[in-house]
């Protein structure tokens, strides 16, 4: 929803998870496309539904070939890093796999304390795509970055607010009124200024993380498995 100075993004599948899919791709795709030629819109809030912000790729999805896939979320995180304005992440709800990656290269993410979250890429025996070797690190610091893609276990918000996580980390019901605050204090702006310092500060992180993504490939499509796939799917837990 456009509603001057802020744009309100809602992803939302027929799954309840928000995993990855073409018309989930092509929603957001369009939408960062209406917003680059919207000059009123100076600050974007992106949240997901139904207690998930996105649950990154499915299963059938993970089974496709790699190119398409790896293409698609790089295409999906390079319209965020290219929106001309701020986006701002209201992370109150489970964020795995690339789901996590779409929070992380927002200008800004605020995770909710009761929410999970994971960079569970080698849970499923595969090594990480879509920049997570970069960006995950970065984002929430090289130490706590590392081990959660080494492990690829999930983590409760708040245990990554003791951990000392780069995202702001609050209360659940507290999540989408800062994310609404702060998109209309940064809105407060002019659009230009905020286009020149969004490129200044996103540049280098949008250009090491498209390096990542390249880097990322060969190894990714050595490791990953029909048949391991199924296996790490059969002992996932539920909400991971």
């Amino acid at each position: 929803m456009l509603n001057p100075p802020v744009a309100y993004l809602q992803m939302s599948d027929d799954t309840g998870k928000n995993l990855f899919s073409t018309g989930l791709f092509e929603g957001l795709l369009d939408s960062f496309r209406q917003i680059a030629h919207s000059p009123d819109i100076r600050a974007v809030v992106l949240r997901g539904a139904d207690g998930y912000f996105c649950s990154g790729a499915s299963l059938e999805r993970m089974r496709g070939p790699v190119e398409g896939r790896v293409d698609q979320v790089w295409q999906v995180l390079q319209s965020v890093f290219d929106c001309p304005v701020p986006v701002i992440a209201a992370v109150d709800g489970h964020a795995y796999g690339g789901g996590l990656l779409l929070a992380l290269c927002c200008d800004m993410a605020i995770f909710s304390r009761s929410a999970r979250y994971a960079a569970n890429f080698l849970m499923y025996g595969f090594t990480p795509v879509g920049g997570a070797s970069y960006l995950v690190p970065a984002a929430m610091g090289f130490r706590l970055g590392s081990e959660m893609l080494f492990t690829g276990r999930t983590y409760r918000g708040d245990e990554l607010e003791q951990r000392g996580a780069g995202p702001l980390i609050t209360d659940h019901e507290r999540v989408f009124d800062e994310a609404c605050r702060t998109a209309l204090r940064t809105a407060a702006a002019p659009r230009r200024s905020l286009e020149l310092l969004k490129a200044e500060l996103v540049g280098p992180i949008r250009e090491a993380t498209k390096a990542a993504v390249w880097r990322e490939r060969p190894a990714h499509q050595e490791t990953i498995h029909r048949e391991l796939l199924e296996r790490a799917v059969r002992r996932t837990e539920p909400e991971a």
